[in-house]
């Protein structure tokens, strides 16, 4: 006999009178399989919102803009010789000269973009960010629309974030 194909349920399944067969034991199974199938696709999720930058993109940046704060980094992937950790927390510190900041993924995202404007309009020099170009956010229009944004051709590659 057939069992239910839903994730977590092997309940056995009734003969179709007619149609189809059927794959599902109810109507609870087949809208759970809805639901499941509309999950954000691979581009929206990751494993970590800690994605290193990668050097050859840093170092493009650092030649145009000579950084010398990362606000967001762990000693493992720091791209400067001045960064703040977790431990540091980056959006307390103050941010002064010419910052790098990747940004944590995720909902952290919009804290930092927040402090990013903050920060470039008060006591950091410069502060460039890479961020997805989400462009129907709230904070793409409240902080990327209000500083210089480029786009990128194609994707970065953060390896196993």
């Amino acid at each position: 006999m057939k069992r239910c194909a839903a994730k977590g349920c092997s309940k056995p399944l009734d003969k179709a009178s007619a149609g189809r067969p059927r794959r599902d034991c109810s109507n609870a199974c087949r809208q759970r399989a809805y639901r499941r199938r509309q999950q954000p696709s691979a581009p929206f999720t990751s494993k970590t919102d800690e994605w290193p930058t990668p050097p050859d993109f840093f170092d493009q940046l650092d030649a145009e803009f000579g950084f010398d704060l990362d606000p967001c980094a762990t000693p493992a992937n720091a791209r400067c010789a001045r960064y703040f950790t977790r431990e540091d927390e980056g959006l307390a510190q103050p941010w002064t000269g010419r910052v790098f900041c990747n940004p944590l993924y995720g909902r952290p995202l919009a804290a930092w973009m927040a402090k990013a404007w903050q920060a470039s309009q008060t006591t950091a020099e410069l502060v460039v960010c890479p961020v997805p170009a989400r462009t129907g956010t709230p904070r793409w229009h409240d902080y990327a629309m209000r500083g210089e944004v480029r786009f990128l051709r194609g994707r970065l590659s953060f390896g196993d974030a």
